[in-house]
């Protein structure tokens, strides 16, 4: 077995990805569905995701962490801010920083999202126990 390792079959590869992909693609518009149904965009959900609960961030690190430019940030933050998911305060050491703090209804729906992203989809509860044991594996080994 150690002796195939590397030495995959490249096609085989390739479908195996695009089945992946075109699987999380699949739950993740669901997920965009459900978001939307709620009144959030994908941004909105973006930023709850990337916002730490325990850690405020500012504008600035929000930006650089997710590739965007600030006015996009500010915008997104504005929506969240008026939703009462987010609130903006000064920086625990630097009063000359803003930082964006998730509020308690903020952190909650961010729990609720998480908790539902990794709610296992039917297609994987479904699968046999010797296919689940080959899968975590599996899913092991690529997380590595």
């Amino acid at each position: 077995m150690a002796a195939d390792r590397g030495n995959g079959d490249r096609a085989a590869a390739a479908e195996i990805w695009t089945a992946l992909y075109d699987f999380c693609r699949a739950r993740y518009a669901q997920q965009l569905v459900a978001v939307g149904e709620l009144g959030l965009t994908p941004g909105d959900l973006k930023a709850l995701m990337w916002l730490d609960p325990d850690e405020p961030r500012s504008m600035r690190a929000l930006a650089e962490h997710w590739g965007s430019d600030a006015s996009t940030v500010t915008w997104v933050v504005d929506r969240l801010q008026e939703r009462g998911l987010v609130r903006r305060q000064p920086h625990a050491s630097d009063r000359r920083v803003r930082v964006v703090a998730l509020t308690e209804a903020g952190a909650t729906l961010r729990a609720e999202q998480l908790a539902q992203l990794r709610e296992p989809p039917a297609a994987i509860v479904d699968l046999s126990p010797a296919e689940l044991r080959i899968l975590r594996k599996v899913v092991s080994r690529l997380a590595r």
